[in-house]
């Protein structure tokens, strides 16, 4: 028996990695039975997502949901997740559960979660984590006291080493820091591509107006604010109806300041339904990013993964998050941009020749949904974790 827990995402959060990591530990685990805690919300769209799941247990949990810029929320939160893990992992050793993979955890529950696979878990009991968000490790990451008391209990989370518990980690670079940086030994990683169900491709997008869309969420660590500035300056082919602008997914308040309207966005924190999201997704025809040298260098970025799945070119600066594509297929399945300015004229480009560069990344794409499929991703797990 497995046990996957997601105690902190709602809704649509993550449900696309989610979907992918339930179908990789059943190819990886064939003879193993999977019991999935996770909120209600969350399991339905992980059922929009993936139809067939009816071979995995379904535990309903209750998970406070996310909303910035609210202390009280978070901390209760916090509180709640810490009471799920608990209640998982005494479950789990009443019942002599052989694997428990925890997708997501803060830097709270990982603390805590390293403090029960040191000294309570049962011999022969593997604990499983996938590392997300490692941004606040970075030496030039963000400066915030928050930031840097999350990553102190991260730091003291992989200092409370365990033989029974590993991490997955979804970009080799990570790994590479995480190793280089004393953070965590080569045996406690367990590196893997970041999984995607990818579907079968819809017919050819309509022409115009030509979309450019800015997946997930819009915030200032992914310099989102530059989306909206870039289009203020096509302000122009935007009132004509030649092109759009989108954000595909919620803006969070710390961008007022910034959006105007030149962009189509959804005024709300909450996160679109899979549907929704799909929708918005099959309708754009280019994927616009602004990460810098910090910004998800330490992060697969779920919404690069959407540009993958959707055959949507990738429009970015420069940036760590790209490498592992480039080294991945022989061409880079869009175009990359030393600043803002180049990026511009860049499309300004793409907007004249919209048909003909479009279809130049199709080859690319083919690659990467190879790489990133659920097959070859549950191949890498079981390499590194054979079946017992």
């Amino acid at each position: 028996m497995i046990y996957f827990a997601e105690l902190f995402m709602t809704g649509g959060q993550h449900a696309a990695f989610n979907s992918a990591m339930l179908q990789v530990l059943a190819r990886a685990f064939p003879r193993e039975k999977i019991s999935l805690f996770a909120a209600q919300n969350h399991y339905k769209e992980l059922i929009a997502k993936e139809s067939d799941l009816s071979e995995i247990l379904y535990h309903p949990v209750h998970v406070i949901s996310n909303k910035s810029g609210d202390p009280g929320r978070w901390l209760l939160k916090f509180l709640n997740e810490f009471i799920q893990i608990i209640r998982v992992l005494i479950r789990g050793r009443k019942k002599s559960i052989h694997l428990i993979y925890f997708s997501f955890l803060s830097p709270l529950g990982q603390w805590l979660v390293s403090k029960y696979a040191r000294y309570m878990a049962y011999k022969g009991q593997q604990i499983l984590i996938t590392l997300h968000g490692l941004d606040i490790l970075h030496p030039a990451g963000s400066r915030k006291r928050v930031d840097r008391i999350y990553a102190k209990l991260l730091k003291r989370a992989f200092a409370c080493a365990a033989k029974n518990k590993r991490y997955i980690v979804l970009e080799e670079r990570v790994a590479d820091f995480l190793v280089k940086n004393q953070h965590l030994q080569p045996a406690e990683i367990v590196q893997i591509a970041h999984p995607y169900q990818f579907q079968a491709s819809k017919s050819p997008r309509i022409d115009k107006p030509v979309i450019f869309a800015h997946l997930g969420i819009a915030r200032l660590a992914k310099n989102s604010h530059l989306f909206f500035d870039l289009a203020s300056r096509f302000a122009t082919e935007i009132s004509r109806g030649d092109i759009v602008f989108q954000v595909v997914g919620p803006v969070l308040p710390e961008l007022k300041p910034h959006v105007n309207p030149w962009v189509q966005y959804i005024n709300h924190e909450v996160f679109l339904s899979q549907a929704d999201y799909q929708r918005h997704c099959e309708r754009a025809h280019y994927a616009v990013f602004f990460y810098d040298e910090t910004n998800y260098a330490l992060t697969s970025s779920g919404a690069v993964m959407d540009a993958v799945a959707y055959r949507l070119p990738i429009l970015a600066l420069t940036s760590p998050v790209f490498d592992s594509l480039q080294s991945i297929t022989p061409a880079f399945p869009g175009k990359l941009y030393s600043d803002v300015e180049l990026m511009y004229q860049g499309i300004c480009e793409i907007i004249k020749n919209h048909q003909a560069i479009h279809r130049h990344f199709d080859a690319a794409f083919v690659d990467l949904q190879l790489h990133y499929s659920i097959e070859h991703v549950a191949e890498q797990l079981m390499k590194q974790m054979p079946i017992r």
